[in-house]
């Protein structure tokens, strides 16, 4: 088990899952309302997946023994010509000892796997809570797909047949590159890759399935070894084009990704230009970091698709966004027209439903609602 979860600094922002776990049952549990958004995207509480995910979050149990005492610590005998007063801060120190002890034992987290989900949670008992409680404070949806390798691809012809080819130093400059969105398969991206772009000698650098798992929107990311290469060899290939010509676009969850690589460069990135799709990332941190690195980000460089976790995104970060797109300086001629109507797609984005989805994180703190009330409500309201 790892470390108790310290990237929650918002320690009232824990409610009750449901009703069945106010720990009237004896199993009381708490999750962090920050997770909010990322559940109600990932998981649909209607079919027979989600509820089995609901049953199993509503059935984690305290484990009794995680409560157990720790043994007390052994103190030597007291010599003769020890006083009373001495004995007594040494009993004292020992039972200091004893409940740190203890509380550093209850507040060890741990994970269950249900379904598609992964779900951190610790048990502790704060000085609200009558009984020991479970507190859940990160999820995880785990995707699946054919674990092919995440990198730089690009179609070269053999024996007259178009294969894709993994090319980790390649001069990319002219190219178009898509960033891929975690795919099940580097196939199936290069195709998303020429449709979206129209130009069937694109570049790609693919991000498997099992990436997204650790590149969360609403959460703090726990970036795995496979996740932490990937970025370093995005980083290497921009670093390796860095005075190149080379066009951009990045979908979904490679934003996340390239927000992790990002933050490794330096130097100027003028010549490179960046558009989004769908993306999936803290956006105005995003576009600070390329604007620093005077990166271009011309016309509407900011799009989606009907796709719900995109649009919740941009909701949710509807007004730091356009501060940021206000202050990437002036834009001239066609840009201007451009960038003010990005601007105005996304002050118009999400309509009430929307709106209020994006504000529950923060509504549902300190509320007597339950998270699953509030899922149910929301889903209602969605449709």
């Amino acid at each position: 088990m790892i470390n108790h979860p310290t990237h929650i600094k918002d320690v009232g922002g824990y409610i009750y899952f449901s009703d069945k776990t106010r720990g009237l049952s004896g199993k009381p549990v708490k999750i962090h309302t920050s997770l909010f958004l990322d559940f109600f995207c990932a998981l649909d509480i209607t079919t027979q997946e989600g509820q089995a995910v609901i049953r199993d979050i509503e059935n984690l149990k305290v484990n009794p023994s995680a409560f157990a005492k720790s043994p007390p610590i052994a103190l030597p005998k007291p010599r003769t010509a020890e006083s009373p007063g001495h004995v007594d801060r040494m009993a004292q120190v020992r039972k200091n000892a004893a409940d740190m002890s203890h509380q550093l034992k209850i507040q060890k987290e741990t994970f269950l796997v249900t379904k598609n989900f992964r779900v951190y949670y610790h048990i502790h008992q704060k000085e609200e809570d009558s009984t020991p409680t479970v507190y859940i404070s990160e999820l995880q949806v785990i995707h699946r797909g054919q674990d092919s390798v995440g990198g730089l691809y690009q179609e070269k012809s053999a024996n007259g047949d178009l294969v894709l080819s993994k090319s980790a130093k390649a001069d990319l400059d002219g190219k178009t590159v898509f960033l891929s969105g975690a795919t099940s398969s580097v196939e199936a991206a290069m195709e998303d890759a020429k449709y979206a772009t129209g130009n069937h000698s694109v570049a790609l650098f693919f991000c498997p399935m099992a990436v997204a798992d650790d590149l969360g929107v609403w959460k703090t990311n726990r970036l795995t070894e496979q996740t932490k290469n990937l970025a370093k060899e995005l980083e290497d290939t921009i670093r390796n084009n860095q005075t190149k010509t080379v066009n951009w676009l990045v979908e979904a969850e490679g934003a996340g990704l390239l927000s992790v690589a990002i933050e490794k460069i330096s130097g100027s990135l003028e010549k490179h230009s960046f558009k989004f799709n769908n993306a999936k990332a803290n956006l105005p941190k995003l576009l600070g970091d390329l604007s620093q690195h005077k990166a271009q980000l011309t016309g509407e460089f900011i799009g989606y698709q009907a796709n719900k976790a995109a649009l919740l995104t941009i909701v949710s970060q509807k007004d730091a966004l356009i501060k940021q797109i206000s202050s990437l300086g002036a834009a001239t001629g066609y840009n201007s027209i451009t960038r003010r109507y990005l601007t105005q797609q996304i002050a118009s984005l999400g309509g009430q439903a929307a709106a209020k989805l994006a504000a529950q994180p923060q509504n549902l703190r300190g509320s007597s609602t339950t998270f699953l009330g509030a899922l149910i409500a929301a889903g209602a309201q969605s449709k």
